[in-house]
């Protein structure tokens, strides 16, 4: 079980302990940071007013293992993003699902909410996999590229309505 609090600029430190490479930073945050990502950034990330970041903290052990971000992209829209098990004792065990859950429930508590959607990285089949289980759908958008080292990685928009949401996952 997992439980979200706010993520304080001090709980950047959780981060930098989990990124330990351009393309884990990529993965995670797509084109936002720069490697070697340090506090600075972090700290101008958290400033920004449409952003709810929140770490993970894994309940029976009280350990943080992860963080999350909602983006409210507009009063009805919303986008998960930097979505993160960063703790690797941790992964593999249902977590993200159950992170998903809880980002959905929080976005979705706010009457207005209509949609909520996120890029997920075309190679990532665990990724695709828990949010297809979830109830998220590809949309059309045409798919969004990043070069990572000599490397070009796509991204496709996957989206979620709120009924049915609240209809697979009514608690």
């Amino acid at each position: 079980m997992i439980k979200l609090e706010p993520f304080l600029e001090k709980d950047g430190k959780y981060l930098l302990g989990w990124i330990h490479s351009e393309e884990e930073l990529v993965q995670f945050a797509g084109p936002l940071f720069a490697y070697p990502l340090h506090l600075a950034q972090i700290k101008a990330y958290l400033l920004h007013e449409k952003r709810r970041v929140f770490k993970v903290v894994h309940i029976e052990s009280k350990k943080v293992i992860g963080m999350a971000e909602i983006y409210q992209e507009s009063p009805k829209i919303a986008k998960l993003a930097r979505i993160l098990i960063g703790e690797k004792d941790f992964r593999g065990k249902g977590l993200g699902g159950e992170l998903i859950h809880a980002l959905l429930h929080h976005a979705f508590s706010s009457p207005q909410q209509e949609v909520v959607k996120l890029f997920v990285y075309d190679w990532n089949d665990s990724a695709i996999r828990c949010y297809t289980r979830i109830g998220f759908q590809p949309t059309e958008r045409e798919k969004v590229k990043n070069i990572v080292g000599q490397q070009e990685w796509f991204a496709f928009e996957m989206e979620i309505k709120r009924a049915a949401f609240l209809l697979a996952h009514p608690n």
